[in-house]
């Protein structure tokens, strides 16, 4: 048991460590996403999250906060507009198409499947992912 927590523990830390390279030295730290669902993570990685609705994927915006997110990704230039496979796209699609950014999966990793699991794909895979996808924005 010890043996497989040093191996995960060293697996977590190549991870943070691929992040800290990942996103170094970029001037845009932006990145606009369905909902208030990466805090953490942009606190960790001195990002700046702008949700579009608050904790709920399923959460509206009003009128007003979707049109200032629209003057945001205009005024910033925003090619992608993050959303999660797990739950509905529609208002991030709505900003995207608004706007002419395109769509790009982040995960908050709620819905990894058993059949996910059973192909290996975990944790560190989902943040792998998301590393990627963060860095066609973050630059």
């Amino acid at each position: 048991m010890k043996k497989n927590a040093k191996t995960y523990t060293a697996k977590l830390e190549k991870l943070d460590n691929d992040f800290k390279t990942g996103l170094k030295g970029a001037k845009n730290r932006d990145f606009v996403t369905q909902h208030a669902a990466f805090q953490y993570l942009a606190k960790e990685y001195d990002l700046h999250q702008i949700a579009i609705a608050g904790l709920s994927p399923d959460q509206e915006p009003s009128p007003k906060r979707l049109a200032e997110l629209q003057k945001f990704v205009k005024k910033h230039d925003t090619k992608i507009i993050y959303f999660e496979e797990v739950a509905s796209p529609k208002i991030a699609q709505t900003l995207a198409d608004e706007t002419g950014a395109k769509m790009e999966v982040l995960s908050p990793i709620e819905g990894i499947t058993a059949k996910e699991q059973k192909q290996g794909i975990d944790y560190i895979s989902y943040m792998e992912d998301n590393l990627k996808a963060l860095q066609k924005t973050i630059k």
